[in-house]
C-alpha cells in the first residue's frame, strides 16, 4: 500500500482540499490555479491525468471529488481560471451514464455520480458532447478561440441565433452623411411621440427657442387624428 505524504498546511493542495470541504470558492480558486499552472498535482503522487488526482481521496494525496457538492465546487474554480479542458475530463469520469454500471473498472470502489442534463442549454453537456464527437472544436474552445456557446453551434448542436441588427457609434460616424441621415430619421420615426418630444427639446430648443417639442407634439396629433 502507497504511503502519501501530508502536504503541509499553507500548500496549494492542503488550501484546496481544505476549500471544498468548507465551501470556500474564494481560496478554491487561487489554489486550483496554483496547482495547475505549477503542476503540483503531479508531484509525488502517482497520477497521470488531472481527473485522477482529481477524485482521488484525501488520504491518497486527491482533492476527493466525489460527491456533487465537491463537484460543483471545483467547477466554478476551473471554470473561473478558464480550465475548460480540466473539467470537461473530470466530468468525462464522474457523470452517471444510463444503462453503464456504475462502478469503473479503472478505479475500484468508486461510483459515478454526476448528474449531465440531456439538454444541449446544459454547459455540461455541451462540453462532454463537443470533448466526445466533436475534438477540433473541443480544442478551439479550450484554446479561448471560440466561446462554449459559440462552439456549440459550430458543431451543429445548437441552432444559430436569429440575426441582430446591431451597429456601434463607430459604425454611424463612418457612414457616408445620406446614410446617416437615412439612420436618423428611421431610428427617430421609430421612437414613441413622448421620446421624440423630449429628444426635440433637449437637442434644439436650446438653439431655436422653446416651444418647438410643444409643436411636434400638436402637429403629429394633428396628422394622427386625421
Amino acid at each position: 500500500m502507497r504511503l502519501f505524504k501530508k502536504p503541509p498546511p499553507d500548500s496549494p493542495i492542503a488550501i484546496a482540499q481544505e476549500a471544498l470541504g468548507q465551501a470556500d470558492p474564494a481560496s478554491l480558486i487561487d489554489s486550483i490555479d496554483r496547482i495547475i499552472t505549477e503542476g503540483l498535482w503531479q508531484v509525488g503522487t502517482p497520477y497521470s491525468e488531472f481527473a485522477q488526482f482529481a477524485i482521488a481521496p484525501v488520504s491518497e494525496g486527491g482533492l476527493s471529488v466525489r460527491s456533487t457538492r465537491r463537484a460543483k465546487l471545483l467547477k466554478f474554480a476551473l471554470m473561473e481560471g478558464r480550465y475548460i479542458r480540466e473539467w470537461t475530463l473530470i466530468l468525462s469520469v464522474i457523470r452517471r451514464r444510463p444503462g453503464h454500471p456504475k462502478t469503473r473498472n479503472n478505479d475500484e470502489g468508486f461510483q459515478p455520480f454526476y448528474e449531465v442534463n440531456t439538454s444541449m442549454n446544459s454547459q455540461d453537456r455541451v462540453l462532454i458532447t463537443l470533448y466526445e464527437k466533436h475534438p477540433d472544436v473541443f480544442e478551439e474552445v479550450c484554446q479561448g478561440k471560440c466561446t462554449i456557446s459559440a462552439g456549440a453551434i459550430r458543431a451543429g448542436l445548437k441552432p444559430s441565433p436569429p440575426p441582430r441588427w446591431r451597429m456601434d457609434l463607430q459604425d454611424v460616424f463612418g457612414m457616408h452623411m445620406d446614410a446617416q441621415v437615412v439612420l436618423m430619421r428611421d431610428l427617430f420615426n421609430g421612437l414613441g411621440l413622448e421620446t421624440q418630444a423630449a429628444f426635440i427639446a433637449q437637442v434644439f430648443e436650446g438653439v431655436v427657442g422653446a416651444g418647438l417639442a410643444q409643436k411636434w407634439r400638436e402637429a403629429q396629433s394633428r396628422d394622427g387624428s386625421a
